[in-house]
């Protein structure tokens, strides 16, 4: 049996998808890792990961390893913690609530595989926080900001919707359509007054915002704007990303100038701070999709 070293090395592959990343966020060179997989595929007799130019695809087998594997080293991990009386150091983290998690899910699991010791606390707000998730024109005061992504925004509609049949839509056009608001997205705000400025009446924009463009319903987050988009109660402004592999949602782009921003991690400037999510951030960042959002 391998040591649970080179088990750690397959669950970090396979949580970020590429051998280089999984290094990165280990603190090893790329053919350490690459060579522990190869011992393993070895020893199971298989192939674990397709490999190719856009990163690692699990096989079956691969998968499979990953499903009986993740929850073994989990409690390997709890067990060392108790026996060396150690406590966990808290970490907290902040998410806004229009960037989703999904992305992030495999760099948060290579963080925890990284740091067994380490114990995830979610705030409520970004300046409670030692790590936030948000774009750069939300970064809290006394925060450093580690760009990830640049995202471009367009509209959210249910695929039974008369836009889903098109792949562009004249901004104009949204003026008759309901809206599901997102009042805690600056960027769906700011292309709101955008519209109502290009519609003549700029010193009254924030008015014609409310007047034009009342929405039907105001969301908290984005989960809940998805969901209110498939059910059918109006269109959202959302990220391009946001409806990726959604169903029953279609994203159509916006003619024209669109709004885009740039979300990352934003770290505390604080001595804490610093000396626990450094590496930790990294690591994070390292093992995220580093792609430009393309329309």
């Amino acid at each position: 049996m391998y040591d649970a070293q080179t088990l750690r090395y397959f669950l970090t592959a396979f949580e970020v998808g590429s051998f280089t990343r999984a290094a990165e966020a280990l603190g090893v060179t790329q053919p350490s890792v690459s060579a522990a997989i190869l011992k393993l595929e070895a020893r199971y007799d298989g192939r674990l990961f397709e490999r190719s130019r856009q990163g690692l695809k699990p096989t079956r087998k691969g998968q499979e390893l990953y499903v009986q594997l993740a929850p073994v080293l989990a409690q390997l991990d709890r067990i060392e913690g108790r026996m060396l009386q150690k406590a966990p150091e808290v970490l907290r983290i902040f998410c806004q609530p229009d960037i989703l998690l999904a992305p992030y899910a495999a760099a948060l699991q290579a963080l925890q595989r990284a740091r067994w010791d380490l114990s995830l606390q979610f705030c409520d707000a970004a300046d409670q926080s030692d790590i936030a998730f948000v774009s750069e024109e939300c970064l809290p005061p006394r925060f450093r900001f580690f760009p990830t992504r640049r995202e471009t925004y367009g509209l959210a509609v249910p695929q039974q919707h008369a836009f889903a049949l098109q792949e562009e839509i004249s901004p104009e056009r949204l003026t008759q359509e309901p809206l599901i608001g997102r009042p805690y997205c600056p960027n769906a705000d700011l292309f709101l007054r955008n519209m109502a400025e290009q519609a003549g009446r700029a010193d009254q924009a924030e008015l014609e915002v409310r007047e034009r463009f009342a929405p039907v319903a105001d969301a908290v987050h984005d989960h809940q704007v998805l969901d209110l988009v498939r059910a059918g109660v109006g269109i959202a402004l959302v990220p391009k990303d946001h409806v990726a592999g959604v169903t029953g949602i279609k994203f159509v782009r916006l003619a024209g100038q669109t709004p885009q921003r740039q979300i990352g991690v934003a770290v505390r400037k604080s001595a804490h701070a610093h000396g626990l999510a450094q590496d930790l951030v990294q690591a994070l960042i390292s093992a995220l999709p580093q792609q430009p959002d393309v329309s």
